[in-house]
Protein backbone atom coordinates (compact mmCIF):
# COMPACT_ATOMS: atom_id res chain seq x y z
CA UNK A 1 0.00 0.00 0.00
CA UNK A 2 1.41 3.37 -1.02
CA UNK A 3 1.45 6.33 1.37
CA UNK A 4 -0.57 9.29 0.15
CA UNK A 5 1.73 12.35 0.27
CA UNK A 6 -1.10 14.72 1.22
CA UNK A 7 -2.21 12.63 4.21
CA UNK A 8 1.42 12.10 5.22
CA UNK A 9 1.91 15.87 5.27
CA UNK A 10 -1.15 16.37 7.43
CA UNK A 11 0.03 13.73 9.91
CA UNK A 12 3.47 15.33 10.13
CA UNK A 13 1.93 18.76 10.65
CA UNK A 14 -0.23 17.36 13.44
CA UNK A 15 2.80 15.97 15.21
CA UNK A 16 4.51 19.35 14.96
CA UNK A 17 1.50 21.13 16.44
CA UNK A 18 0.98 18.77 19.38
CA UNK A 19 4.67 18.37 20.33
CA UNK A 20 5.41 20.21 23.62
CA UNK A 21 7.97 23.01 23.41
CA UNK A 22 10.14 21.39 26.07
CA UNK A 23 10.96 18.50 23.75
CA UNK A 24 12.28 20.66 20.92
CA UNK A 25 16.02 20.46 20.27
CA UNK A 26 18.12 23.57 20.85
CA UNK A 27 16.50 24.59 24.14
CA UNK A 28 19.77 24.52 26.11
CA UNK A 29 20.38 26.75 29.14
CA UNK A 30 23.64 27.60 30.96
CA UNK A 31 23.25 29.97 33.90
CA UNK A 32 25.80 31.35 36.40
CA UNK A 33 25.64 30.13 40.00
CA UNK A 34 27.20 32.17 42.83
CA UNK A 35 30.16 30.53 44.55
CA UNK A 36 29.67 30.63 48.35
CA UNK A 37 31.97 33.16 50.01
CA UNK A 38 33.66 30.58 52.25
CA UNK A 39 34.39 28.28 49.29
CA UNK A 40 35.68 31.22 47.25
CA UNK A 41 38.09 32.23 50.02
CA UNK A 42 39.47 28.71 50.34
CA UNK A 43 40.00 28.48 46.60
CA UNK A 44 41.77 31.83 46.57
CA UNK A 45 44.22 30.44 49.14
CA UNK A 46 45.02 27.76 46.56
CA UNK A 47 45.29 30.44 43.85
CA UNK A 48 42.21 29.11 42.05
CA UNK A 49 39.25 31.09 40.73
CA UNK A 50 36.02 29.21 40.03
CA UNK A 51 33.35 30.02 37.45
CA UNK A 52 30.28 27.95 38.37
CA UNK A 53 26.96 27.46 36.59
CA UNK A 54 23.96 25.18 36.26
CA UNK A 55 22.75 23.72 33.00
CA UNK A 56 19.65 22.22 31.46
CA UNK A 57 19.78 20.28 28.21
CA UNK A 58 16.76 20.74 25.96
CA UNK A 59 16.75 17.05 25.09
CA UNK A 60 18.27 13.89 26.50
CA UNK A 61 21.60 12.85 25.03
CA UNK A 62 23.66 9.93 26.28
CA UNK A 63 26.97 11.77 26.15
CA UNK A 64 28.45 15.26 25.90
CA UNK A 65 31.88 16.74 25.30
CA UNK A 66 33.00 20.20 26.43
CA UNK A 67 35.35 22.04 24.08
CA UNK A 68 37.53 25.09 24.73
CA UNK A 69 38.30 27.38 21.81
CA UNK A 70 41.07 29.96 22.23
CA UNK A 71 40.71 33.19 20.23
CA UNK A 72 43.56 35.67 19.73
CA UNK A 73 42.96 39.06 18.10
CA UNK A 74 39.40 37.96 17.34
CA UNK A 75 40.38 34.77 15.50
CA UNK A 76 40.19 31.11 16.65
CA UNK A 77 43.71 29.66 16.96
CA UNK A 78 43.51 26.52 19.12
CA UNK A 79 40.88 24.01 20.24
CA UNK A 80 41.02 21.69 23.25
CA UNK A 81 39.01 18.79 24.61
CA UNK A 82 37.62 19.35 28.09
CA UNK A 83 35.50 16.98 30.18
CA UNK A 84 33.19 14.37 28.73
CA UNK A 85 30.08 13.16 30.53
CA UNK A 86 27.71 10.21 30.32
CA UNK A 87 24.01 10.39 31.13
CA UNK A 88 21.77 7.63 32.50
CA UNK A 89 19.17 6.67 29.92
CA UNK A 90 16.93 5.19 32.60
CA UNK A 91 16.86 8.45 34.57
CA UNK A 92 16.84 10.68 31.45
CA UNK A 93 19.17 13.15 33.20
CA UNK A 94 19.28 16.56 31.53
CA UNK A 95 20.58 18.84 34.30
CA UNK A 96 23.79 19.33 36.22
CA UNK A 97 26.47 21.72 37.44
CA UNK A 98 29.49 22.97 35.52
CA UNK A 99 32.56 24.39 37.22
CA UNK A 100 35.61 25.88 35.55
CA UNK A 101 38.60 26.51 37.77
CA UNK A 102 41.43 28.79 36.69
CA UNK A 103 44.79 28.00 38.34
CA UNK A 104 46.66 31.28 38.30
CA UNK A 105 50.15 29.88 38.92
CA UNK A 106 49.88 26.77 36.73
CA UNK A 107 47.96 28.66 34.01
CA UNK A 108 45.55 25.76 33.70
CA UNK A 109 41.81 25.62 33.10
CA UNK A 110 40.02 22.70 34.79
CA UNK A 111 36.49 21.71 33.79
CA UNK A 112 34.11 19.73 36.01
CA UNK A 113 30.76 18.37 34.85
CA UNK A 114 28.65 17.03 37.73
CA UNK A 115 25.42 15.46 36.47
CA UNK A 116 24.88 13.11 39.43
CA UNK A 117 25.11 9.99 37.28
CA UNK A 118 27.60 7.12 37.36
CA UNK A 119 31.28 8.22 37.49
CA UNK A 120 30.26 11.85 38.05
CA UNK A 121 31.90 14.33 38.37
CA UNK A 122 33.79 14.28 35.08
CA UNK A 123 36.94 16.38 34.86
CA UNK A 124 39.67 17.45 32.46
CA UNK A 125 42.31 20.17 32.34
CA UNK A 126 44.24 22.12 29.71
CA UNK A 127 47.18 24.51 29.78
CA UNK A 128 46.79 28.10 28.58
CA UNK A 129 50.14 29.78 29.38
CA UNK A 130 49.37 33.05 27.58
CA UNK A 131 45.83 33.57 28.85
CA UNK A 132 44.36 35.11 31.99
CA UNK A 133 40.55 35.39 32.39
CA UNK A 134 39.06 38.55 33.85
CA UNK A 135 35.35 37.73 33.76
CA UNK A 136 32.84 35.27 32.36
CA UNK A 137 29.61 35.34 30.37
CA UNK A 138 27.14 32.43 30.44
CA UNK A 139 24.78 31.71 27.55
CA UNK A 140 21.44 31.45 29.36
CA UNK A 141 19.63 30.65 26.12
CA UNK A 142 22.04 28.71 23.94
CA UNK A 143 21.26 28.10 20.28
CA UNK A 144 23.23 25.59 18.19
CA UNK A 145 25.94 27.06 15.99
CA UNK A 146 26.68 25.24 12.71
CA UNK A 147 30.31 24.40 12.00
CA UNK A 148 32.10 23.07 8.95
CA UNK A 149 34.19 19.94 9.32
CA UNK A 150 37.97 20.32 9.47
CA UNK A 151 38.30 17.60 6.84
CA UNK A 152 36.47 17.75 3.51
CA UNK A 153 35.21 14.16 3.76
CA UNK A 154 33.77 14.63 7.28
CA UNK A 155 30.25 15.82 8.02
CA UNK A 156 29.39 19.23 9.43
CA UNK A 157 28.20 19.54 13.03
CA UNK A 158 26.73 21.87 15.66
CA UNK A 159 28.11 23.29 18.90
CA UNK A 160 26.22 24.92 21.78
CA UNK A 161 27.97 27.94 23.38
CA UNK A 162 28.21 27.47 27.14
CA UNK A 163 30.40 30.25 28.52
CA UNK A 164 32.89 32.84 27.37
CA UNK A 165 35.98 33.94 29.30
CA UNK A 166 37.32 37.36 28.38
CA UNK A 167 41.02 38.01 28.96
CA UNK A 168 42.57 41.05 30.58
CA UNK A 169 41.01 44.17 29.09
CA UNK A 170 41.37 47.94 29.25
CA UNK A 171 37.69 48.94 28.98
CA UNK A 172 34.32 47.82 30.32
CA UNK A 173 32.70 45.03 28.32
CA UNK A 174 29.15 45.35 26.99
CA UNK A 175 27.26 42.06 26.94
CA UNK A 176 24.04 43.55 25.57
CA UNK A 177 23.09 41.76 22.40
CA UNK A 178 25.51 38.87 22.90
CA UNK A 179 23.69 35.76 21.70
CA UNK A 180 26.37 33.72 19.94
CA UNK A 181 30.02 32.82 20.31
CA UNK A 182 30.90 35.26 17.54
CA UNK A 183 29.04 38.05 19.38
CA UNK A 184 31.04 37.35 22.53
CA UNK A 185 34.38 37.42 20.72
CA UNK A 186 33.53 40.78 19.15
CA UNK A 187 32.40 42.26 22.49
CA UNK A 188 35.54 41.03 24.27
CA UNK A 189 37.92 42.18 21.51
CA UNK A 190 36.31 45.64 21.52
CA UNK A 191 37.51 46.15 25.10
CA UNK A 192 41.17 45.81 24.16
CA UNK A 193 41.50 42.22 25.33
CA UNK A 194 44.05 40.30 23.29
CA UNK A 195 42.47 36.90 23.83
CA UNK A 196 39.38 35.07 25.01
CA UNK A 197 38.20 31.50 25.46
CA UNK A 198 34.84 30.11 24.40
CA UNK A 199 33.48 26.94 25.99
CA UNK A 200 31.18 24.85 23.80
CA UNK A 201 29.13 21.70 24.34
CA UNK A 202 28.94 18.95 21.74
CA UNK A 203 26.31 16.20 21.88
CA UNK A 204 28.42 13.03 21.73
CA UNK A 205 25.97 10.14 21.93
CA UNK A 206 28.40 7.38 20.93
CA UNK A 207 31.67 8.97 22.13
CA UNK A 208 32.18 10.40 18.66
CA UNK A 209 33.98 13.71 18.24
CA UNK A 210 33.32 16.62 15.90
CA UNK A 211 35.75 17.15 13.04
CA UNK A 212 37.97 19.69 14.82
CA UNK A 213 41.76 19.95 14.88
CA UNK A 214 42.24 19.44 18.61
CA UNK A 215 45.49 20.06 20.42
CA UNK A 216 47.40 16.81 20.90
CA UNK A 217 48.18 17.33 24.60
CA UNK A 218 44.67 16.29 25.67
CA UNK A 219 43.99 13.79 22.89
CA UNK A 220 43.99 10.65 25.04
CA UNK A 221 42.86 12.19 28.31
CA UNK A 222 40.55 9.95 30.31
CA UNK A 223 37.93 11.26 32.75
CA UNK A 224 39.09 11.26 36.34
CA UNK A 225 36.75 9.08 38.37
CA UNK A 226 35.96 9.84 41.98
Amino acid sequence: MKTIPFLHSIAAAGLMITAPAATLAGDFHFRPTPVPAEAARLMELARVREFRGSYELGEFCQGTLLIAELHVAGQPVRSFRLSRAKYDRAKQTRTGTLSFGWHRDARQLVSVNDNGDLYSPWTAKIGLPDFSPQDAYWFANSAPEPRKAAQDWHISFELYPVMGLCGERSAQINYAGVKSGEDFVKACTATGAKSCVLIYLYKSTHDEEPSIKFEVENKHAEPEKR
